[in-house]
């Protein structure tokens, strides 16, 4: 026998009770067939960990949770199963921010590598469908060049003014206030992980609003640098 353990970093996903329900029956029906192990065994070994911000509810099966959708404030789903049989087999898959999104498979048996990555890559599968885009407002990268990117604005804008450069200035505190307006909500709106709740279907509202927010910023500073250049001109 040999052992093969695979851990990956989940991207962002909106987590709904189908797409658990999707997981689960994988897990439960076909991973089984794979390891060619006994289905009624891997039941007894399954599990599923919702925490709010009230505390943890631990459940034998998505079919239990007596709720049409998870809590406003969810903050982590956890579904797990270990199994002994002899051959060992151990399945993470949690959904959280970007620090703690990801997907863990052990296996120890025979092809323990093959099999690994094939029940890696069928959970993969089924998650594929429900990618969103919101980890774009949770990258290190992109924030850390927003901060630079703001505080040379802010003082370009006070520099720009004092020179009388005002449309630059007018400019560059448009730009900074697209900054603040990503900070402060588009992160907000866009979660790295949207569970299904009421307040999600509200995120989405607001996403359209946001989205059209920062086009009317855009267009606003194009109009008004037009404007200012026109006058300056006649001047």
């Amino acid at each position: 026998m040999s052992r093969f353990r695979l851990s990956k970093k989940l991207t962002s996903y909106e987590i709904t009770l189908k797409l658990l329900s999707s997981i689960e029956d994988y897990l439960l029906t076909k991973v089984p067939k794979i390891i060619n192990t006994n289905s009624n065994d891997i039941k007894k070994e399954y599990s599923i960990s919702i925490t709010d911000d009230t505390g943890t509810e631990e459940i034998e099966s998505i079919k239990d949770y007596s709720l049409s959708s998870f809590p406003d404030f969810t903050e982590k789903i956890d579904i797990s199963l270990t199994h002994y049989s002899p051959k060992i087999l151990q399945v993470d898959i949690v959904f959280s921010d970007r620090l703690f999104s990801r997907i863990e498979v052990n296996y120890t048996g025979e092809n323990a590598r093959e099999i690994t990555i094939s029940i890696y890559e069928g959970i993969l599968r089924i998650l594929e469908s429900s990618k969103t885009t919101n980890f774009r407002y949770h990258h290190s990268f992109i924030e850390t060049s927003l901060f630079v990117s703001g505080a040379f604005l802010s003082g370009f804008a006070i520099s720009s003014f004092s020179t009388g450069s005002y449309a630059a200035a007018v400019t560059a505190i448009i730009l900074l206030l697209l900054i603040i307006l990503y900070f402060v909500v588009g992160k907000r709106i866009h979660p790295y992980t949207l569970f299904e709740s009421r307040r999600a279907d509200t995120y989405k509202r607001w996403c359209d609003w946001f989205f059209y927010s920062v086009l009317g910023f855009i267009l606003f500073d194009v109009v008004l640098m037009a404007i200012l250049i026109k006058f300056y001109e006649i001047s």
